[in-house]
């Protein structure tokens, strides 16, 4: 999208509009890769999005604009991570996830819950975010949408 070489922020748009008529994020202060909504976007919905950089004295144009659907499974809230569907995200959640992956036991009942590092598969990956985020701090699971 935008060569990151010399970039101090980021002006991030996402709208229910393909027009950006009604931004729900209007950030021109992303210094970050990785964004999450203060709120939930809801499922089954489509959103439009575009980012445009800051080189410390003049903003590039808006990149083009790119869409995507949030498919919403019902099951997830808030933010990804309670595997076993007990309410919060803890070590039963690992434990559940380990036997899934290793153990051939049953899937997540909520499998956007069982993708907490947001990548759209259920892998070893999420156990690894799962380990970092539980006992070295890592960052929260991915939300919902």
């Amino acid at each position: 999208l935008i060569d990151p070489t010399g970039i101090e922020k980021y002006h991030f748009q996402l709208d229910p509009y393909y027009d950006f008529r009604n931004p729900q994020i209007d950030n021109d202060a992303v210094t970050e890769q990785y964004l999450v909504p203060e709120s939930s976007l809801g499922g089954d919905s489509v959103f439009y999005w575009r980012v445009r950089a800051y080189d410390g004295a003049n903003w590039s144009e808006f990149s083009r604009t790119f869409a995507i659907y949030i498919a919403g499974d019902g099951c997830c809230q808030g933010i990804r991570g309670d595997i076993d569907g007990g309410g919060s995200i803890d070590v039963g959640d690992l434990t559940y996830l380990v036997a899934y992956l290793f153990q051939g036991g049953p899937p997540p009942p909520c499998l956007t819950e069982g993708d907490p590092d947001g990548s759209g598969a259920i892998d070893v990956g999420d156990l690894t975010f799962m380990v970092a985020y539980l006992f070295q701090g890592g960052k929260a699971p991915a939300p919902c949408w």
